[in-house]
C-alpha cells in the first residue's frame, strides 16, 4: 500500500513538474487569424507592380511564423515574381515592413492555399499584409481571391506557449480572464495528461517486472 502510495505521489510531482515546463516553454503553432473562403469568391485582379493589393486587420499579432494565401493562377504557368510585405499601422506610413518577402508564382496551385514561412513577426494594433509584383504584365500575373465581403482570402499562423494560445481563442475584450488564471488551467491540463501517461507506464514496467 504504501509502495503504492509512493508511486502515485511521485507520478504527480513528475506530472506537475512537466506540467509547469510545458505550459512555458512547449511551442504551439496555431491559427492566430482566418479569412473564411466560403460563399462567392471573386479575383481581385492580376497582382502586378502597378495593382497591389493591402489588407489591414486590427488586432495584437505575436510570433507569426507563417502565412497562406488563396491563391490563383487563371489557369496559365505563370513566371513572374511576387513580393509580400507584413508592416504595422505605422511601419506601413514609413514603408518598413516589418517583413518582406518574395515567392514565385511557378510554386502556385490555382484554388489552393500557398503556404509561406515567417521569421517570428509581432505586430501591436495593427497588421497590414501587401501583396505585389516585380512585373507589369497582367497576362503573366497571379491574383488572390476576395471572400463575400470584399477581403483577401488568407490565413495567418504564431507559434507560442499554451498560455498565448488561449489568450488568442479568448480575447481579453471579449472575456477578461486574469494572466494567472489561464496559466493554472493549462498547467493544470498538462500536468493531468502527463501523469495519465507516466501512471500507465509505470503500471506496465511494474507488471513486465512481475511476469519476469
Amino acid at each position: 500500500m504504501v509502495k503504492k502510495r509512493t508511486k502515485i505521489m511521485v507520478s504527480l510531482a513528475s506530472a506537475c513538474l512537466i506540467g509547469f515546463v510545458a505550459v512555458l516553454w512547449m511551442p504551439v503553432r496555431f491559427l492566430a487569424y482566418s479569412n473564411l473562403n466560403d460563399g462567392q469568391l471573386t479575383p481581385f485582379g492580376p497582382i502586378t507592380e502597378k495593382h497591389t493589393l493591402t489588407d489591414c486587420i486590427s488586432g495584437d499579432f505575436r510570433n507569426l511564423t507563417g502565412i497562406e494565401l488563396f491563391l490563383a493562377d487563371y489557369n496559365r504557368k505563370n513566371t513572374n515574381e511576387n513580393i509580400i510585405e507584413i508592416s504595422g499601422k505605422e511601419d506601413i506610413k514609413k514603408t518598413k515592413p516589418v517583413f518582406s518577402g518574395s515567392f514565385d508564382s511557378r510554386d502556385v496551385i490555382g484554388n489552393r492555399y500557398l503556404a509561406l514561412s515567417l521569421p517570428s513577426v509581432s505586430v501591436e494594433n495593427e497588421l497590414c499584409v501587401k501583396l505585389a509584383s516585380t512585373g507589369n504584365r497582367g497576362d503573366n500575373a497571379i491574383t488572390i481571391w476576395l471572400n463575400t465581403n470584399n477581403r483577401p482570402v488568407y490565413r495567418l499562423y504564431a507559434t507560442d506557449s499554451m498560455v498565448e494560445l488561449l489568450k488568442y481563442i479568448i480575447p481579453e475584450n471579449i472575456f477578461p480572464i486574469p494572466y494567472w488564471l489561464v496559466f493554472l488551467f493549462c498547467w493544470l491540463f498538462m500536468s493531468a495528461n502527463a501523469f495519465m501517461i507516466i501512471f500507465v507506464v509505470q503500471d506496465y514496467i511494474y507488471e513486465k517486472q512481475k511476469k519476469s
